[in-house]
């Protein structure tokens, strides 16, 4: 939202086909933007254009849109530790919170992927937001 109350998209597509629902965003101290985009169930899957449910980085110019983790169902909240050396990013239909260290770059190295908490148990819920 800007100012005079108007919207800016900065994000809607990536690789020419329109986003899921950008859903959960956390902004790097660079100014660069970390959002998830979990397919949707309002529209049937048919009616998708991206095939998967992702975590992007928006550059801090907002020039380049990179997908930066394709094997989540369903992420939903992100954040970053105090230092930003590493994105936590929650997998809501799993029930997992999955950690990955963030490069110089600003991407992920999937080679760092862990488990950081598996919130699956008897009582009804999922990590969220």
């Amino acid at each position: 939202m800007e100012a005079d109350g108007s919207t800016t998209v900065l994000a809607n597509q990536f690789q020419g086909r329109q986003l899921n629902r950008p859903n959960d965003v956390v902004v790097r101290s660079d100014g660069s933007i970390y959002f998830t985009d979990p397919w949707t169930f309002r529209r049937p899957r048919e009616q998708w254009e991206q095939t998967i449910s992702g975590v992007y980085r928006l550059s801090a110019d907002l020039g380049t849109l990179t997908l930066l983790v394709a094997d989540f169902v369903v992420p939903n909240g992100l954040a970053f530790n105090p230092d930003e050396t590493v994105l936590y990013v929650n997998d809501s239909r799993r029930g997992i919170i999955r950690t990955f260290d963030v490069q110089d770059d600003g991407t992920v190295s999937l080679a760092t992927q862990r488990l950081f908490a598996d919130m699956r148990g008897e009582r009804e819920g999922v990590p969220d937001g």
